[in-house]
This record gives structure tokens, sequence and C-alpha cells, in this order.
């Protein structure tokens, strides 16, 4: 499914202007990763794809149908979400979380517990382990990572949006856990839009990449031609940041 973002603008009640006529597209099956100073908009901009936070002005679309058109509910289970630390209940199992999802939409007991090997091979945490008995505290970061790609897999929605997923992760998870992204993104085909704070991770993982600052987009490129053409005297010093 194509995402369309039209002049989009965020004021919150206390005046402060989080999006400033932000545009853009995500083509069908495509990432996108946004990144950009803290404070940027660019987790304000995610919010927005799936209703968590309404639009001041400005339109959203989902294969050209907009998102205030469709019901909340309807919307998001036509996308997957996944957070920092994988935004876990800590009082369900592994089994619990991941079938959470799948059980709100109607799917029998007897229907989640027959696909939950399944989902957990996806991303890689072994069934016969029994991952699916344990509690968050039981995991490590990775893993309860892992649990939270697999709750936004489990029904297949056609959209991901994913908020500094690997963010709190040591390097060497996080590395490990990068890998496993590239290969669910090329085995599943999705539409993904991918938040983070550092720029290698967004041009190794993303089609695209746009660059924010004070809730503007100010370039959206590939790897390639942000670093061989920065858009501005902003871009050019974010780059070099990274590379230096």
């Amino acid at each position: 499914m194509m995402i369309e973002v039209q002049e989009v603008t965020k004021i919150f009640k206390a005046g402060e202007k989080a999006l400033d006529g932000v545009s853009l597209q995500v083509a069908e099956g495509r990432t996108l990763c946004l990144i950009g100073t803290s404070g940027c908009g660019k987790t304000t901009l995610l919010k927005l794809l799936n209703r968590l936070v309404e639009p001041s002005s400005g339109r959203i679309f989902i294969d050209g149908q907009s998102i205030t058109d469709q019901g909340v509910v309807a919307l998001r289970r036509r996308m997957g979400y996944v957070m920092q630390k994988g935004g876990l209940f800590p009082h369900m199992t592994v089994a619990e979380n991941v079938g959470l999802i799948p059980r709100l939409a109607g799917w029998s007991t007897e229907r989640i517990r027959a696909r939950l090997p399944e989902w957990l091979e996806r991303v890689n945490l072994v069934p016969t382990r029994h991952f699916e008995t344990r509690y968050p505290a039981e995991l490590s970061g990775g893993q309860q990572q892992r649990v939270g790609v697999a709750r936004a897999l489990a029904i297949s929605p056609p959209i991901i949006l994913m908020d500094e997923p690997f963010g709190a992760l040591d390097p060497i998870t996080r590395r490990q856990l990068q890998s496993e992204f590239l290969r669910l993104k090329n085995e599943l085909k999705k539409t993904i839009v991918f938040v983070t704070h550092d720029l290698n991770e967004a041009f190794r993982l993303g089609d695209e990449i746009a660059i924010m600052d004070r809730g503007k987009i100010l370039q959206i490129g590939s790897a390639q031609s942000i670093q061989q053409a920065p858009a501005t005297p902003f871009v050019a010093e974010f780059v070099r940041s990274f590379s230096a």
C-alpha cells in the first residue's frame, strides 16, 4: 500500500509547531527512514499515520483513501507498530503478547496457537526453546524487540511503522537485528516507515531517507543522492557528523 502525506502541519496546544507543511510519498513495498535532530517531528509524523495523533491541517492517504474516512480500528489493523524496547505488556507471556492483535481481530485461541511457531520462527525465536511461555522480563533486549516485530507482523498488515526499534540496544545486537530487518523486508515486501536517530542505520535499511529539522523535511532521497548532493547546509553538516 502506498502512503501519501500532503502539506501536513501539527500544532500542539502549547503552540508548538511539531510539523510544518510536510509532504511525502512512500511507494508500496518500499522503506522510508525518517531521521533528524531530537524534536524535529519524526515520531509525531509516524503517529499521524495511524491516527495516534491528528493533524492540525493537511491530509494523509493510504492507497488513495484519506485516513480520516476510515475507522481508526480498521486503519490500525492495516498497520503493524513496533516501538523502542518492544512495547510489550509485562504481565503477558510472549505467546500472549504476540497473539494480542490476532485475538483483537477475532481469531480463535486454537488458530493463534497453531500459527505461533511460525510467527516466532520468522523472527528467529525458536519455539522449541519455549520462548512462548516466558515473560518480557525474562528476555534480553534483542529478544524483546524480536517479539515486538513478531506481534506487528502477526496478521500480515501491509504497512509497518517502526519508532526507533533498535535504539536502546547494544551495537552487536543492533547490527544483528538490522540484518534480520533486511531479511524480513526483502522477504515480506511491506511498506515500512522507520524512525531512527542513526544516519548509518537509515542508510543501511532505507530505500529512501527523509532528513528532518524543526518540523520540516529538508531532503528525501537515496543514501547515495544525499551523500553526493546534500540539499542544504544543514543536511551537509548532518551527513558529515556521522561520517567523521
